[in-house]
């Protein structure tokens, strides 16, 4: 009886260590099919952080890797890890943004047709990566969205300055 008991504890205690293990692979992120990635170049990613989110149409798709400056220092390089195989659009960019109102960013993959007016990062030729490389644009943080209304509001009160002081009561 004893020798089936500590068959139990053993079997018990192998059973644990084996959840441990794969649980904290799964809660790192770990895959172990293969993988897929891309890099997307920019001047800056705002907030953007390891672990962020990647989406495409809005559906995560994967996470970001890796974020490094580029060796001339000319911008970033993002690395995406894809955890599941999509078909991206003919002309695939990131736009790095807030994903929601409480400060965590994400990099959304999108059709470059779609946003004509964002000026996404021209991609060098032959610029020397093992996966694709995408053009990317990062979204204006709030900070700076405030410190431009603040410029504007600056400005307006300027010109109203000018307009009292060029119509007065005597013109």
């Amino acid at each position: 009886m004893s020798r089936g008991r500590e068959l139990l504890v053993g079997v018990v205690i192998i059973v644990a260590g084996a959840i441990a293990v794969v649980g904290t692979l799964w809660l790192q992120g770990k895959t172990f099919g293969p993988v897929r990635t891309a890099s997307a170049l920019s001047e800056s990613v705002g907030q953007l952080a390891l672990g962020n989110a990647v989406t495409y149409r809005g559906v995560r798709i994967g996470q970001v890797s890796a974020i490094d400056v580029l060796s001339d220092g000319s911008g970033v390089e993002v690395t995406v890890r894809f955890e599941r195989d999509v078909a991206l659009p003919r002309d695939p960019a990131v736009i790095f943004g807030p994903e929601s109102l409480f400060g965590s960013w994400q990099a959304e993959i999108v059709s470059k047709q779609a946003y004509p007016s964002y000026p996404f990062f021209d991609v060098p030729p032959g610029f020397d990566a093992a996966a694709p490389v995408l053009g990317g644009y990062a979204l204006p943080e709030i900070s700076r969205l405030t410190a431009s209304a603040e410029e504007i509001s600056q400005n307006i009160a300027s010109l109203t300055d000018r307009l009292e002081l060029a119509f007065n009561e005597e013109t």
